[in-house]
């Protein structure tokens, strides 16, 4: 696939790209915190019909304050759990 981060994917390189999805163009093929927080507004906030929740590892980009503000106050969380002993967290994302 063709592109640069940041910007355009050659949508003629491979025609079966439905439109209105969301793709991103990395260096690394790991999720990034640009690529994250997009998701989260652009993907996970539209498709949030009813309670849900939304669970992350311990990814530095995914446990950021500025994410978990994010999830908190756009898309409207009634709830934020974690644990240290597991280094696991929870979120819970309501509208």
């Amino acid at each position: 696939m063709k592109g640069q981060p940041g910007g355009c994917i050659e949508s003629l390189e491979i025609p079966t790209f439905p439109a209105g999805h969301f793709y991103a163009v990395q260096e690394k093929a790991c999720m990034d915190a640009h690529v994250w927080k997009e998701f989260l507004r652009s993907v996970l906030y539209d498709d949030i019909e009813e309670c849900s929740v939304v669970l992350v590892d311990n990814f530095e980009s995914h446990v950021s304050e500025e994410s978990i503000n994010i999830v908190n106050e756009e898309l409207g969380s009634h709830l934020f759990c974690t644990t240290s002993k597991h280094d696991v967290g929870l979120s819970g994302v309501g509208r």
